[in-house]
């Protein structure tokens, strides 16, 4: 069985799906304030369960794309490919549904909205001595 952390490995099969699809899965939690996804995932067991899941998630995901406070849609949201390789990686036997399920959820978990990372950017500078 794989480890946690061979699963976020960018050189590895899937380390780039899961990120991408667990920044997704951030977004719609953080700024879209869908806590219930977090709930839908933590309780797939199987690997039909979580390709459910993801078929959700993705028709879910699609309404907040638009945003109707700006008129934006957002073009950045993880496509057929990505989402076909996370679900592989539930399938496979090295990996399975409990690490994809908890390598999404740990990852998704620290996504930084744009008001945060401008907080963090504006403390950085105030830590750093101007030259």
């Amino acid at each position: 069985m794989s480890k946690l952390c061979d699963v976020f490995d960018y050189q590895g099969k899937y380390g780039n799906a899961i990120r991408t699809f667990a920044n997704a899965l951030g977004m719609a939690i953080k700024e879209k304030k869908a806590y219930n996804l977090l709930t839908l995932l933590q309780y797939v067991e199987t690997s039909e369960g979580f390709a459910q899941f993801l078929q959700d998630f993705s028709r879910q995901y699609e309404t907040y794309c638009h945003d109707d406070s700006t008129g934006r849609y957002i073009e950045n949201r993880p496509g057929p490919k990505i989402i076909e390789t996370v679900a592989k990686a539930a399938q496979d036997e090295k990996v399975g549904v409990r690490i994809v399920r908890a390598a999404l959820i740990s990852y998704a978990l620290t996504y930084l909205t744009e008001e945060e990372r401008r907080k963090i950017e504006e403390r950085r500078k105030q830590k750093t001595p101007t030259q």
